[in-house]
């Protein structure tokens, strides 16, 4: 498994409470299904994150739309996200995936970066 995924994982697990937990934890034992490319301003690849398909649909329409249409994302099993940073993307992923949003070290732009994400 990559370790990039297990430790998206094992960071939303600190600290909190034992139902999301084992949610996070059974999800980090299957293997990934698919890849996001988080793509700079620039358009340049700033990192590839191996994601599971069947979550990413179930609790984002933005992603249902394009992995269950027959698009080229549900064909190739690969989304490019635009105009995002890795660091905020991986903060909307441990969202999505365990229902918890972290925002300790978050500065106010990171925040707005992170809404405009979610608003996509």
């Amino acid at each position: 498994m990559s370790q990039l995924v297990e430790a998206l994982f094992l960071s939303a697990e600190e600290g909190e409470g034992a139902t999301s937990s084992s949610s996070c934890a059974l999800l980090s034992r299957s293997p990934p299904d698919m890849e996001v490319v988080v793509r700079g301003e620039d358009g340049e690849a700033a990192a590839t994150i191996p994601c599971h398909r069947v979550v990413l649909a179930a609790r984002c329409p933005y992603f249902k739309r394009a992995l269950l249409s027959g698009m080229r994302e549900d064909i190739e099993r690969r989304v490019d996200v635009h105009d995002a940073s890795p660091q905020i993307f991986k903060t909307f992923l441990r969202f999505v995936y365990c229902g918890r949003l972290v925002l300790a070290d978050a500065s106010l732009d990171n925040f707005a970066e992170l809404l405009m994400l979610a608003d996509r």
